[in-house]
């Protein structure tokens, strides 16, 4: 299987638990997650954003969460994207 790119884990993320924090995406080496956020929003995701009470920590959750994933399709230049039932 190939290598997931930084969007593939933040929509997986999303999928998985239907919110990702900037602190996760830290821990996984990803600096720009409102840009990866911007470019899934431009893909068809609806997010809505908050600031996590009492923290300068900020929260996106995903509003129109698709059905399950049925299994990672590889795509010719070596990324990976969803496949959804």
């Amino acid at each position: 299987m190939a290598k997931k790119t930084q969007k593939d884990i933040v929509l997986l993320k999303l999928r998985e638990d239907g919110e990702i924090t900037n602190i996760y995406a830290f821990e996984h080496h990803m600096l720009r997650l409102g840009a990866i956020i911007h470019s899934l929003r431009a893909d068809g995701l609806e997010r809505e954003g908050s600031y996590i009470e009492g923290t300068k920590n900020f929260q996106y959750r995903w509003v129109n969460r698709p059905k399950r994933i049925v299994r990672w399709e590889q795509l010719e230049n070596n990324t990976v994207r969803p496949v959804y039932e």
